[in-house]
């Protein structure tokens, strides 16, 4: 993960590319990631290595616990898939 923003409840996690920090396809990997997880995200249009996270209003706190579980295991098998 490279850089995280947004305001409220919506953000953007910008990731890092598979092969190379610059690559701007490490959002696409991990928006896949966590659709394994059972979560659907985004990538931003104009920059593919931003995941966009647009929860609803109506989001308890345990969804955004499941929710962190899940990023940080998707965010983790990128960083496996680099190498890293």
């Amino acid at each position: 993960m490279r850089s995280v923003r947004g305001r409220g409840l919506l953000i953007a996690v910008e990731v890092e590319g598979l092969d190379d920090p610059d690559d701007a396809y490490g959002g696409v990997v991990c928006c896949q990631e966590l659709y394994k997880r059972g979560v659907i995200a985004y990538t931003a249009g104009h920059a593919p290595s931003c995941v966009k996270l647009t929860p609803p209003l109506t989001i308890s706190g345990a969804e955004i616990d499941t929710f962190l579980d899940r990023l940080h295991s998707a965010l983790t098998e990128v960083q496996a898939m680099r190498g890293a």
